[in-house]
């Protein structure tokens, strides 16, 4: 890929920013996190991470401790964790949020994303245009969806209608991977907060974001796989060796002595059927990404739940993808009340940066923060309070909630007893 688009104003950058899962960490993410740094010259990387719940409204594999580890073992120099009303977000939410986190630490000279595309220029025509024309867009989008179209699919017929710039194969393949969506909405973030964060894109290098297969071409010693296909093959048989090759050594290490994973949907059954069962209609249309409809669909079918998957396929249609519904039911579970970005600064959006772990020969990177930063940073949980706003506080108090039940599956599972959230640590190396 060309990284002339993306040169940034210092000859040497300090950071380079990524957002991610690592779902978990493997070698396309070392790929990324190597190039970031080659092609952006950039001394330290930062990571933005999801916690315990991930944005397609389920459970981390395993837990954030250990992607820390993953992701600190293999480049990054700070690894910071992403609220989970982001991390379980929309695309566009879940863009704004981590991109806000990064504008507000004051040391981020550039955004590397990982992408189908390969390119930024395409997706920055998408992202300008609906950036640009953000109401007319939203009620065009609003229109096909009370037609009964999904909102991929009336994202897509609003797009044809309004970009005379792409063609239609051109939309429809960029909007058809997921890698590339996050890529648009983090150029709308950028653009939205008026960010100097310069973004580049990396393309991503053999098997596809929902690729199943594991297979290994020419007998390669190691290889890039989807996180989707190595969480499977531990899901459904739990030989790990089957993942030797898809992981860094470092990371295989870590699966090998971590043991309370793998965390799937199912394990949340019986706390979703609960909180369904006990909130009204209304109790449950006051929650993120959950319509009128949808909540009252979703007490109306409450005697078809055998368990969280296969309920999502019950209530899974044409006008609710599976995602959606899933996320969904993730913020039920996790009482997300509804929220609004729309006016918001970086710093209202982004109002805390929680750090999960750093290395040590990162001090100069802390130092610089600390200077730069225009909001509170967050090493030890107990002096929280008394830094953040009340509206702050409750945000970081859903962290604090979901790993406190993200941490009782794995006792309920795998009997493993995890610190409580508020006495963990940042990991240091």
């Amino acid at each position: 890929m060309s990284f002339n688009t993306v040169q940034t104003a210092s000859a040497s950058p300090l950071a380079v920013g990524i957002i991610a899962e690592y779902n978990p960490f493997h070698n396309g993410h070392l790929y990324q996190l190597n190039e970031a740094k080659r092609l952006s010259g950039a001394e330290f990387l930062v990571v933005v991470m999801s916690g315990s719940f991930v944005q397609r409204g389920v459970p981390a594999f395993l837990s954030k401790t250990s992607r820390t580890r993953m992701a600190l073992e293999n480049g990054a120099d700070l690894v910071l964790e992403l609220p989970v009303r982001y991390a379980t977000g929309s695309a566009e939410y879940f863009s704004l949020g981590a991109v806000s986190l990064l504008e507000n630490i004051g040391v981020i000279d550039c955004l590397c994303f990982g992408s189908e595309s390969g390119a930024t220029s395409e997706m920055k025509i998408i992202a300008d245009l609906i950036q640009k024309n953000c109401d007319d867009f939203n009620n065009s989008i609003g229109k096909h969806l009370k037609s009964g179209l999904s909102y991929p699919a009336a994202r897509e017929k609003t797009l044809i209608n309004h970009c005379d710039s792409l063609s239609q194969v051109q939309i429809k393949e960029l909007i058809s991977s997921p890698n590339n969506i996050l890529g648009i909405e983090y150029l709308k973030a950028l653009s939205l907060l008026k960010s100097s964060i310069k973004p580049f894109t990396i393309k991503r290098k053999q098997t596809g974001y929902h690729d199943p297969s594991l297979s290994v071409e020419n007998s390669k010693e190691c290889a890039i796989h989807s996180a989707s296909a190595i969480r499977a093959s531990l899901e459904k048989n739990f030989f790990l060796p089957n993942i030797k090759q898809s992981v860094p050594e470092s990371v295989y290490q870590i699966l090998n002595n971590e043991k309370g994973y793998p965390v799937t949907s199912k394990m949340l059954s019986d706390m979703l059927y609960y909180a369904i069962a006990s909130s009204t209609i209304e109790e449950l249309a006051s929650y993120q990404d959950v319509t009128y409809d949808l909540a009252r669909t979703i007490k109306k079918s409450l005697n078809q739940f055998k368990d969280y998957e296969q309920f999502i396929s019950v209530l899974k249609s044409k006008q609710f993808t599976y995602t959606r519904i899933s996320r969904s039911l993730l913020h039920i579970l996790l009482k997300m009340p509804a929220y609004s970005l729309k006016g918001l600064s970086s710093e209202e959006i982004a109002p805390y940066a929680r750090i999960l772990g750093f290395r040590r020969c990162a001090s100069r990177l802390l130092k610089e923060i600390k200077q730069n930063c225009t909001i509170p940073m967050i090493t030890k949980m107990a002096d929280a309070k008394n830094m953040l706003s009340t509206a702050s506080y409750e945000m970081l108090s859903q962290d604090v909630f979901s790993t406190s039940l993200y941490q009782r599956l794995v006792f309920q599972s795998f009997h493993q007893k995890e610190k409580n959230d508020i006495q963990t640590s940042p990991v240091i190396l």
